[in-house]
């Protein structure tokens, strides 16, 4: 079972989860722990890299954290350590959305 406490906690105050959800903080910890599939974005010549990390949603993590099962749950750490993350369908639409917030595809 998943101490939703804990994460809540962690993204309630100023810092590199300020103002995310619960399951950002959580998604993040797994990242930490080698979990998840990578998403990277370069560009020619390597003018510019951005990764993120994708997490398909358990059942159990669904429940928890009020997400759709079978979802993705993307994870991107800023140059400056902030930590974002948000719920997609599919990978398809994260590597979009991704884009879309990189701002380097429409």
């Amino acid at each position: 079972m998943i101490d939703v406490s804990r994460y809540v906690e962690r993204v309630s105050g100023p810092g590199k989860f300020e103002g995310e959800r619960a399951a950002t903080a959580y998604f993040y910890d797994a990242m930490l722990s080698g979990d998840g599939e990578s998403l990277c974005f370069v560009g020619e010549d390597f003018e510019y890299m951005y990764s993120a990390t994708l997490f398909n949603v358990t059942a159990e993590e669904a429940e928890a954290f009020g997400l759709a099962p079978n979802s993705v749950y993307m994870i991107y750490e800023d140059d400056y350590g902030f930590v974002y993350g948000w719920a997609c369908t599919n990978a398809e639409e994260a590597a979009a959305d991704f884009a879309r917030w990189l701002g380097i595809e429409g």
